[in-house]
């Protein structure tokens, strides 16, 4: 292999990983298995955008549909956590008044 294949695999490796860092669904730091998954996506979808890495996550944002399944499910939203306590059940306002009579 070349010097020039190499540091252009070490530069789209590199460009890969910064877009998964920055992906909306971010706070967690992405894995070896994260990078492996959506590298392959990143140079066959969104090929033109590299190295720019906010267009790069964009497109890939753009093209989740189109992302291998091994890539998309480092693209869903993070589940919301759910309160511990329920919510309060509130009465009407009128029909406190006549429950008070």
């Amino acid at each position: 292999m070349t010097g020039f294949a190499l540091g252009r695999k070490l530069f789209g490796g590199m460009i890969a990983a910064s877009a998964l860092w920055l992906l909306p669904t971010a706070g967690w730091a992405y894995t070896a298995e994260q990078q492996q998954a959506c590298m392959g996506d990143a140079f066959s979808l969104c090929g033109s955008e590299i190295p720019d890495v906010q267009r790069t996550t964009a497109c890939m944002v753009r093209k989740q549909a189109q992302l291998s399944p091994g890539c998309r499910i480092y693209f869903r939203p993070q589940p919301q956590e759910v309160s511990e306590r329920p919510r309060r059940q509130h009465r009407p306002y009128r029909q406190r008044l006549s429950e008070d009579d």
